[in-house]
């Protein structure tokens, strides 16, 4: 009969396995260090995989920090996968190294290095997923490092049970669990002295602080584990609400939000609505919580209000619009002829033309009229320099910028409006309104429809209204 130590854990971990949706016949990578706990779920796998027609690899990184110790821990994993029939994938990486150049600390950069090197692993094998050996007590260290450096709700969460591809089916496991698994199985494993040198912040929480803190509730490491379990419910359920309030697009010049909802709502949504918003940009660091609040004040803000962001970025306060403006954005699209039958497309919108009906005139917006005659040479472009206007009924022509001005057009939306543009005067703004150098008159002998069809850079979630 299989001992109860084994069978205990053995049965929890398969538990484990499917309330985190890993079926049968699954392909994983198990990230295996050498240390006891990576042993031991290797171990699990193995004891599932034959039931379970799992196809398992492992993956081990020499981190470059340990000298000769590292080399042994990769033979030890090697060796430990050859004897388990487990293909085991062996990367290196000089930690020391990427922490100077990335001027961070080596924790940080180790972590960086690891996940960089599982990701490509995990690719090269096909596997569905990549198996973390963090446990209950990795758990609560997590917790408490996060609540020292000032954290909000969704550090104290600590880590998911799963992220993507990442697993971590141990989570609710005691250490000396999967070490006692180990001891009644004969399995050695690999202990990194380093481990226990409190000069690292997670070294010092595990030795000193954690026991320290043992002695006013022995508890501890179920309690923090529980309080970050039961507020991942409370994020999960807060991200979904401020998720609710976003409307948002993609833009040249970064990301541009509608403001209304946001307005509207509790600070505390707001703030992580935005949050969300700023996650959608990749490659920037996150918003500190002045960045958070800053932006948030420019919710409540004049037309106009800017404020500093990562990355010198900017957000700025539109009239019903907040937007992300990047530090440099692209050059808009070549000029394009005007074509005054079927289509003139760009990148983003097109024009359909055709001769107009009789009484035809048009809303002067997405669709209008205007005479052939007037579109010799006529191109579809958008803002320049020294662009005018004369609006429909005017005397005389004005600054295009003065006109998006008086339009309440919001600065990041003026270089995005399609010209209609012939002889170098501006005869249609799409979107806002006909000029009057092309106007269709009693004497216009080859009037012509367009319809326009493509996105204003207003338009946001389905609405059409205007900055």
């Amino acid at each position: 009969m299989q001992p109860l130590v084994a069978h205990g854990l053995e049965a929890r971990f398969l538990r484990a396995l499917a309330a985190l949706g890993v079926a049968a016949g699954a392909r994983v990578l198990v990230a295996v260090s050498g240390g006891a706990d990576s042993v031991a779920l290797l171990r699990l796998f193995c004891a599932m995989r034959e039931e379970q027609s799992f196809t398992l690899y492992a993956a081990h990184l020499d981190h470059g920090m340990r000298g000769q110790a590292s080399q042994e821990d990769a033979r030890f994993v090697s060796g430990l996968c050859q004897a388990l029939d487990v293909p085991c994938i062996l990367g290196a990486r000089d930690v020391p190294s990427l922490a100077a150049q990335l001027k961070t600390g080596p924790e940080d950069a180790a972590r960086q290095a690891r996940y960089a090197f599982l990701e490509e692993a995990r690719i090269s094998v096909g596997a569905r997923y990549v198996a973390l050996a963090h446990h209950l007590e990795d758990q609560a260290e997590t917790v408490l490092l996060r609540l020292l450096r000032g954290c909000g709700l969704a550090g104290l969460t600590g880590m998911r049970d799963s992220r993507g591809a990442y697993i971590r089916p141990l989570l609710g496991e005691h250490r000396q669990a999967l070490r006692g698994y180990l001891r009644h199985m004969g399995q050695g494993w690999r202990e990194d002295e380093t481990n226990a040198d409190p000069a690292y912040a997670r070294n010092y929480v595990r030795v000193r602080a954690m026991p320290a803190l043992k002695a006013l509730n022995p508890n501890l490491a179920q309690a923090l584990a529980g309080m970050a379990g039961r507020l991942a419910v409370d994020e999960d359920c807060l991200n979904r609400l401020a998720q609710e309030l976003l409307q948002y697009k993609p833009m040249p010049y970064g990301l541009c939000l509608r403001a209304g909802p946001l307005r509207g709502a509790h600070e505390a949504l707001r703030r992580r609505a935005l949050m969300i918003a700023w996650g959608q940009l990749e490659g920037l660091e996150r918003l500190q919580a002045h960045q958070v609040e800053a932006l948030s004040a420019l919710l409540d803000a004049s037309a106009g209000a800017n404020c500093n962001l990562p990355g010198d970025w900017h957000g700025l306060c539109g009239r019903e619009h907040l937007h992300l403006l990047a530090p440099d954005s692209p050059d808009p699209p070549e000029p394009m002829p005007l074509r005054l039958e079927g289509e003139t497309r760009w990148p983003g919108g097109l024009l359909r033309a055709r001769p107009a009906r009789p009484g035809e005139l048009g809303d002067g917006k997405r669709t209008q009229v205007l005479d052939g005659d007037a579109l010799q040479n006529a191109v579809v472009r958008f803002r320049q320099p020294g662009d005018r206007f004369r609006s429909l009924g005017a005397v005389g022509s004005q600054p295009l910028k003065q006109t998006l001005i008086d339009r309440g057009i919001d600065r990041p939306f003026r270089g995005l409006i399609p010209l209609v543009v012939g002889d170098g005067r501006v005869l249609w703004l799409i979107g806002l309104l006909p000029g009057g150098d092309a106007a269709v008159t009693l004497h216009t002998v080859r009037p012509i429809h367009f319809t326009y069809e493509g996105e204003l850079p207003w338009e946001i979630g389905g609405k059409k209204n205007h900055a």
